[in-house]
């Protein structure tokens, strides 16, 4: 193995944001796989096995746009595509992503002559969002590939490859989540009311703008209110036909993670609020008690007590006592925490294993995270060696093989796993990369005709337009 390893977890990664992490567990129902929101069809279905989900390899990277290619003497699995290259063998627990090696948390595996690949794995690896509803057998890879734009105060959405399809007469629309994008206020052809809603890939208005609220789709559930009287809202959970699963006696929700959502109710002390955790049916499967609950990742959720920060799991039951000043998610099997004024990582069972030394640290993603000594920022793995000097102001995860950093007052690029420089910092803002490609920012002004989109070599294919704000 090379000495240069990527510990590319089971768990989940998200931007989104990038997001929490569950594994996938089996079902008495066919799995539905879903690659940037269409389904993929197989002759050879794919498996769970040890809590993995398993795939034929073809026809994934195939839904993926990615070249394939089987090597019968090498025995060896090779894709290709959105600036990656990932190689794979049967019965070997690592992968090479780029050049570099990866661990897998399951290997490879021949089945009736059909090459069985890690679904999670390749889903991470190309910086895809993955996520598993368990209650409808799905099992989802990235979003929906159409991206939001404002043209000539006009709102649309293009594909991957800046091809404009759709106009949208609507005064705002937000990024795909499992294939519905929320909009507001439907404009000039007086298509819908005058709150939020949502649209389908066709730029359909499929759940009417009738909320006050709304957020994003996550495990085919999400979060709503309406607007009953100035002071008074109605708060709601439905799923994605519009449908009202549960109206919880709730102030505030948020997204599913893992089956889980943490809510705040009202109380009648000192503390006006406590969160709790919902389950899909409406249930508390977690009673409210905590000061705050934050959503859960790796089968473990933050909580807020008495202001210390610790983590239970799904049953409610505390792990790891509420002990920590702050701390951050679980990913890759290790999360950030501060005691005092140093932050370090514990594993999951409250073991430290990485010492308190950061004066900032972030959670692990493509098995590196950023750690901040003095005033900069850099990479460490997850052994705690520093793999990047700090060297940047901001950082932000690693999502297929590329992490935007601040280098700077304000210019934003991107560098790759040896801190080299892969697109020049010339963005007033840069998001994480989604399937190869990346949200920029050339203006202030955070959205409309400044927004523009590059791809992993740093070529637009929607570029944005520089406006003059003053």
């Amino acid at each position: 193995m090379r000495k240069n390893r990527v510990v590319l977890s089971l768990a989940l990664s998200l931007t989104a944001c990038l997001t929490g992490t569950v594994p996938i567990q089996a079902s008495n129902s066919p799995l539905t796989i879903r690659v940037d929101g269409e389904p993929i069809s197989f002759v050879q279905q794919p498996f769970i096995e040890d809590g993995i989900t398993l795939v034929p390899f073809r026809p994934l990277f195939e839904k993926m746009g990615w070249q394939v290619d089987w090597d019968p003497q090498m025995r060896k699995v090779t894709a290709a595509g959105d600036g990656l290259k990932i190689e794979m063998t049967p019965d070997i627990n690592a992968a090479v992503v780029n050049g570099e090696d990866a661990a897998l948390d399951k290997a490879p595996a021949i089945v009736d002559g059909t090459v069985f690949v890690p679904l999670r794995f390749v889903g991470e690896a190309s910086g895809r969002k993955v996520s598993w509803i368990e209650r409808l057998g799905i099992v989802s890879i990235g979003e929906t590939k159409l991206y939001p734009i404002q043209q000539e105060e006009k709102n649309g959405l293009i594909d991957n490859h800046g091809h404009k399809t759709i106009d949208i007469p609507f005064f705002s629309v937000l990024p795909f989540s499992e294939g519905l994008a929320q909009v507001w206020s439907a404009a000039k052809d007086g298509n819908g009311g005058n709150g939020s809603g949502y649209i389908d890939v066709k730029g359909q208005l499929v759940i009417p703008c009738q909320y006050f609220e709304t957020a994003p789709f996550s495990e085919g559930l999400a979060y709503v209110t309406v607007l009953i009287s100035q002071d008074v809202k109605r708060h709601q959970y439905i799923d994605t036909t519009g449908k009202v699963v549960m109206e919880p006696d709730i102030l505030f929700g948020s997204q599913f993670h893992e089956g889980l959502a943490a809510v705040a109710v009202a109380t009648h002390d000192d503390r006006l609020y406590t969160y709790g955790y919902l389950n899909v049916k409406g249930e508390f499967t977690i009673s409210p008690h905590f000061d705050f609950g934050y959503d859960f990742s790796e089968g473990l959720g933050r909580v807020k007590i008495d202001d210390k920060f610790g983590f239970i799991d799904i049953s409610g039951t505390s792990v790891i006592a509420a002990k920590f000043d702050d701390a951050l998610d679980f990913h890759s099997g290790l999360a950030p925490v501060k005691v005092g004024e140093k932050w370090g990582y514990i594993n999951t069972s409250d073991g430290w294993a990485i010492p308190l030394q950061y004066d900032d640290a972030q959670p692990f993603s493509e098995g590196l995270a950023a750690v901040k000594m003095g005033s900069k920022w850099g990479f460490i793995d997850t052994k705690g060696k520093q793999v990047i000097k700090s060297s940047f102001e901001k950082t932000k995860p690693f999502t297929g093989g590329l992490a935007a950093v601040q280098i700077g007052d304000w210019e934003w690029g991107y560098i790759n796993k040896r801190g080299e420089i892969k697109i020049k910092p010339t963005y007033y803002e840069a998001s994480q990369f989604s399937a190869g490609i990346a949200n920029v920012r050339v203006g202030w002004a955070g959205e409309g005709p400044d927004s523009g989109y590059i791809d992993v070599n740093g070529d637009y294919i929607w570029a944005p337009r520089q406006v003059d704000f003053k």
